[in-house]
């Protein structure tokens, strides 16, 4: 499994922890949930978002992530595989 470290505290932005909402990454957007499993919150990437974003490894990138509302938000890190 990849994901996307979420270098923001989701609670307060978005008003829950495991927040809800659409990703976009290099213009390829997706529906996903923040995850919290046990470390810092983080987005899971799976292989065909990773690979429509164009993705290949360790980059350095921006993301928006945003609810169903006005809400948006940029965040920057090396994603893991």
């Amino acid at each position: 499994m990849c994901f996307i470290p979420v270098t923001f505290d989701p609670k307060t932005v978005f008003g829950k922890t495991r927040a809800p909402g659409k990703v976009t990454v290099n213009g390829y957007t997706y529906r996903s949930t923040i995850a919290a499993m046990g470390g810092p919150p983080c987005i899971p990437l799976r292989k065909s978002n990773r690979e429509a974003a164009g993705l290949e490894g360790g980059e350095t990138l921006c993301l928006r992530a945003s609810r169903s509302g006005p809400v948006s938000v940029l965040a920057a890190g090396a994603w893991a595989r």
